[in-house]
């Protein structure tokens, strides 16, 4: 019988398949039966376990040379402000020219990555990085200023979505508690840059280590061989075209081809942006509130993203050994009780307990929630370049656009408790979107099961 043309773009569900693999635990990880995880068959990804890893560990470094990044623009803006004759307040749109590089190299990293060895972009990107980081302190406009937060923008969209697809290539079914350590990687390599700030204060002195973290990250990818020319490898496959007789058309197509790639963008704009407007605005919230004096805010963020790297960690561990039915159903999970905990400081104004439970809570169940976006993803879809762009489009126009939003309101109508009501909506609109999600997919599996 001649096989279904969908198993042949490897559309099939998996059975009883092992991967040795150093985050699936010390045995073989199983993959259930069809009856019980109706994962997309991707195959285990390259054969030679100890290279699997260190591109893992490559991959996380270059993810955390993107965290060390984001953070650096923040700290510093204020020195940056100065060295053109301004303050902070007054250059304050670098970040929606950050946003907006971000933007575009996540809809321009589908070409790269499809015509060009994936990890050769990486490399070219994080030295990219390093020299608009070198080059920082030495910026004297604004003009000059908005060029490079928005050169960085690009290049840190582009290196986060080629770490994705590579790390999906590359480790195949197993790509799930990778995903979420690169997650884990990029939020605890922002820790460094308060203790390089720390230990100087010079600010060309903090990017040249900066930029040497960097150099460190892209010399892995120079001295390991091209994964595309190894067994196991997950090889590209052209991106589903439309082949309509018109414009309204190809679009409808075009969506309907990435429609579960479109439900995880949505789900991974609100999670990011809500957690960045959480960073953004928690210490302008007890600036208004006065709930508590304005030296515990610093420890409120500390501890909103001590929650999250903790939740990060407890959700790669998660991932190890889950069937994709259990993984819907916990990250639903943890999207309502993100929601709750956000809820609780609109209910209880006035109560201290309940605003530093409410970001413990709030961190600790989104802290796991992108990694979960990513294996539901990995394990409902091919490794592709335009869809992962599709993902990593959603994520970047959330961090950007939503603290935006969060600023616009709060200025206009002088409520410091948008903050929490849009921490509240990051996490409940992606549930009904990851509904949608699992509908797709099931379809799908039941499309498939029909021929």
């Amino acid at each position: 019988m001649a096989p279904n043309p969908d198993e042949e773009q490897g559309y099939t569900v998996p059975s009883n398949q092992t991967e040795n693999d150093p985050l699936l635990g010390e045995n073989n990880r199983s993959i259930d039966s069809p009856k019980k995880d109706h994962s997309i068959s991707l195959g285990n990804g390259i054969k030679d376990i100890s290279l699997k890893r260190y591109y893992g560990l490559a991959y996380m470094l270059a993810m955390g040379m993107c965290g060390v990044v984001l953070v650096a623009l923040g700290s510093t803006l204020q020195e940056l402000a100065e060295n053109a004759g301004r303050v902070s307040t007054d250059v304050g749109s670098v970040f929606i020219a950050r946003g907006f590089g971000a933007i575009c190299g996540a809809v321009t990293s589908a070409k790269l990555y499809q015509s060009i060895n994936g990890n050769i972009v990486i490399l070219w990107t994080i030295l990219g990085m390093c020299a608009i980081l070198l080059y920082l302190p030495f910026i004297s406009t604004v003009i000059s200023l908005h060029i490079a937060f928005m050169i960085l923008g690009v290049s840190t969209a582009v290196t986060d979505t080629g770490c994705q697809i590579m790390t999906r290539r590359i480790h195949g079914t197993g790509a799930g508690p990778w995903l979420g350590a690169n997650t884990v990687a990029f939020g605890l390599s922002g820790a460094l840059v308060p203790c390089i700030s720390y230990a100087t204060s010079l600010l060309i002195v903090q990017y040249a280590i900066m930029s040497a973290i960097g150099i460190f990250a892209a010399s892995s990818f120079i001295i390991l061989p091209n994964p595309e020319k190894l067994e196991g490898y997950i090889n590209k496959k052209p991106n589903k075209k439309s082949e309509g007789k018109n414009y309204a058309h190809n679009l409808l197509e075009f969506v309907h081809n990435y429609r579960i790639e479109f439900c995880v963008g949505f789900m991974v704009f609100w999670l990011i942006g809500g957690k960045v407007g959480a960073t953004a605005y928690l210490t302008q919230y007890v600036s208004d509130t006065d709930i508590i004096s304005e030296s515990q805010s610093a420890g409120l963020i500390a501890v909103l993203w001590m929650a999250i790297t903790v939740g990060r960690l407890f959700g790669i561990h998660i991932q190890r050994n889950i069937i994709l039915s259990r993984l819907f159903f916990l990250t639903g999970i943890a999207f309502l009780g993100g929601a709750v905990g956000a809820f609780l400081p609109l209910i209880l104004k006035t109560s201290i307990l309940a605003l530093w439970l409410s970001v413990a809570i709030y961190g600790f169940l989104n802290g796991p929630t992108v990694g979960f976006c990513y294996d539901l993803n990995n394990r409902t879809t091919m490794p592709c370049e335009t869809g992962m762009s599709i993902v990593m489009f959603g994520l970047n126009c959330g961090a950007s656009f939503i603290p935006f939003a969060i600023s616009g309101i709060w200025d206009k109508f002088h409520t410091p408790s948008i903050l929490f009501i849009v921490m509240v909506a990051s996490h409940l609109l992606p549930y009904p979107a990851m509904l949608i999600m699992k509908s797709f997919h099931a379809s799908q599996i039941k499309g498939k099961n029909s021929h």
